[in-house]
């Protein structure tokens, strides 16, 4: 009830509340399995070291749901869904589904001789239900190699402040399938509704086209580097080198249909990015020789990305492009300045309708006295760092 001062009147509202009254009910089913197995082999033969292994994985989930709900029950004391209305605008229910499997065989192999020389072979062998059959499988090796020159005589024999020298290198391939499931699929969306004889009826519509082909998106990663510990660990350091090549990218071909076409085209593995850098690691640890020891390093990262090739829809002008700029580089005016009173007055200096003095001044980058889109330039730097670095300070004391 409700209480008008005015009329000294109650107003009864039972009507409503049984219409806010609600009950939902949910049903959800989960099932996964998971199979693994390994197979390992280590042995010394003299000098020689081996060590292997091989495995296998396999993975399946799937998950079903459902709920009901309904409204404007006459009473809270039956919970149960019969009890509300059959009135359509107090009742809905829904369900969904999902499923993904995945396997994957995977090893390795390491050799080693008499600690100097080290070797080292592995691969995954992964297949995917994002992709269809023919398309679903990926190989993906990689290869090591270390040397450490510490323990040849001409350094261990002459240079006793050397504790341990090595250089190594690497090259492996690695797969991504992080992208949406079923795209060679032909899917249907429901929407876009119609109306039939006075009636809102729901349409279903095709969702864009599907992709055959949709395959693994690919990374190569390239490495070599040094590290070593001088004068009975009092220096350490590290510098590497290294270099990622990603292709199979998923991308929209955007130079072959414009999007004023109306057409959506699906993604294709035409993408191609590059990132490298170089990181260096040099600590300082000291040789205690009382209850106080403290340890320094500093590490140093640079690295840069850039789009090797994009299906870039044509543009008048090539500093527009992403191709051969930082991953996400944007399209900026390039600021020069604010504007004076002159310039407004002067028609031969560039700006844009309705710029007063105290705006900023935009560079006329195509020199056609027109300030406009195409004045935009890519820029080189992004919102990821390509600098990245820190120090670490360990401080120790014991006291009894």
């Amino acid at each position: 009830y409700t209480w008008d001062e005015a009329t000294d009147t109650y107003t009864e509202h039972m009507n409503t509340l049984v219409q806010q009254t609600s009950l939902k009910q949910e049903h959800s089913a989960d099932w996964s399995l998971t199979l693994n197995a390994k197979l390992k082999y280590k042995k010394t033969f003299g000098s020689h070291g081996v060590d292997a292994i091989l495995g296998f994985e396999q993975n399946s989930y799937r998950k079903d749901k459902f709920w009901a709900s309904r409204g404007s029950f006459m009473s809270t004391a039956i919970d149960q869904l019969f009890a509300g209305t059959s009135n359509k605008d107090y009742y809905d229910n829904s369900g969904d589904a999902s499923e993904s499997a995945r396997r994957s065989y995977f090893g390795r192999v390491a050799y080693d001789f008499a600690g100097k020389y080290m070797a080292q072979f592995n691969f995954r062998y992964d297949g995917s239900y994002i992709f269809q059959s023919g398309q679903r499988w990926g190989f993906f090796p990689g290869v090591s190699a270390g040397w450490r020159i510490s323990e040849e005589s001409f350094i261990k024999d002459n240079l006793d402040w050397v504790n341990n020298l090595k250089i190594r290198g690497s090259f492996g391939k690695q797969g991504n399938d992080n992208i949406d499931p079923f795209q060679y699929l032909l899917k249907y969306n429901l929407g876009r509704n119609y109306v039939f004889g006075g009636t809102d009826m729901v349409g279903l519509y095709q969702k864009g086209f599907p992709n055959n082909n949709v395959t693994w998106e690919v990374a190569d990663t390239w490495n070599i580097g040094t590290e070593g510990t001088l004068w009975n660990g009092l220096l350490g350091f590290e510098i590497e080198y290294f270099k990622t090549k990603r292709s199979n990218i998923l991308a929209k071909r955007n130079a072959s249909i414009p999007t004023f076409t109306g057409l959506s085209l699906p993604d294709e593995n035409i993408g191609k990015t590059e990132n490298k850098g170089v990181e260096l690691m040099l600590g300082f640890r000291d040789n205690p020789t009382n209850d106080f020891s403290y340890s320094v390093s500093g590490n140093l990262t640079y690295a840069r990305n850039k789009v090797i090739f994009k299906d870039e829809t044509p543009m008048a002008e090539t500093y527009q492009k992403e191709e051969g700029k930082p991953i996400g580089a944007a399209l900026r005016y390039e600021a020069i300045g604010i504007y004076s009173e002159a310039d407004i007055a002067d028609p031969n200096v560039p700006k844009r309708a309705g710029t007063v003095a105290g705006d900023i001044k935009i560079r006329d980058v195509n020199k056609d006295g027109v300030i406009n889109t195409l004045d935009r330039v890519r820029q080189d730097l992004t919102n990821i760092p390509e600098i990245v670095y820190g120090i670490n300070i360990n401080l120790s004391l014991e006291t009894i």
